[in-house]
């Protein structure tokens, strides 16, 4: 799986969260409701929906994080078979450098 198809994935899954969100709330009849309520379980809503998309982007790092690994190891292994080939040592170091951003924004989300 490449990251446009996580992307595309990822953007899905917010799409159907944020439909099943509104559904739910135009189904609570708006008469029992007070503004101070219906403003409250607004934020409420807009709180999950961020919580929500949080979470995505945090599997969606996990995930890329575990493809990345994988390369670099692949990566590895090309440059003890090939060890004067430039283009491979070339290329590991970009995927040395993309692991290295992706495990601080997971260690940023861990944070949280």
């Amino acid at each position: 799986m490449n990251l446009g198809n996580i992307k595309t994935i990822n953007i899905l899954k917010v799409i159907v969260v944020i439909s099943s969100i509104i559904a739910a709330v135009w189904a609570f009849e708006d008469r029992y409701q007070t503004k101070a309520s219906a403003d409250e379980k607004y934020q409420q809503t807009i709180k999950t929906i961020d919580q929500l998309q949080q979470k995505i982007n945090y599997d969606a790092d996990v995930r890329l994080y575990d493809q990345l690994i994988e390369r670099k190891f692949l990566y590895k292994k090309l440059i003890k078979q090939d060890p004067k080939d430039e283009d491979l040592k070339e290329e590991y170091k970009h995927i040395l450098e993309a692991v290295k951003r992706i495990k601080e924004r997971l260690d940023k989300h861990r944070d949280k």
